[in-house]
């Protein structure tokens, strides 16, 4: 299956490095606590999985950044739709206080870019 373009709240994004680019982690939201006698009792806000999404890229041009910058913005405060590599559809948000640290960095040829990247959590 060839990656699809990803997409966050209307706005295309450089495709992820590869390999290690772009990971899925399945969770239930919720706690499980151990009790005194050993055994575990769990309580879940709802008993649908969600996924949080990590997207990692390298040396990214001055307009990939702008535009991840974009769409990191158009979720500051609400949700907004993301399109997975697989062209998954989500409805997503900033993990937690998320943040776009960019890494400025430089190839032995004298080029530069930035690396970057981000979580997103599903609503």
């Amino acid at each position: 299956m060839a990656a699809t373009q990803p997409i966050l709240a209307g706005t295309a994004l450089a495709h992820p490095t590869v390999p290690g680019g772009f990971s899925e982690t399945l969770s239930f939201r919720g706690k499980t606590i151990e009790k005194a006698d050993g055994t575990q009792s769990t309580d879940l806000v709802q008993s649908g999985v969600k996924r949080t999404f990590v997207l990692k890229w390298e040396m990214l041009s001055s307009t990939e950044k702008a535009d991840l910058i974009t769409a990191f913005t158009a979720i500051k405060s609400s949700s907004g739709s993301f399109t997975a590599p697989d062209s998954s559809v989500y409805t997503v948000t900033r993990d937690g206080d998320a943040e776009l640290d960019f890494e400025y960095v430089r190839s032995a040829g004298g080029a530069f870019g930035y690396n970057c990247s981000l979580a997103l959590r599903e609503v």
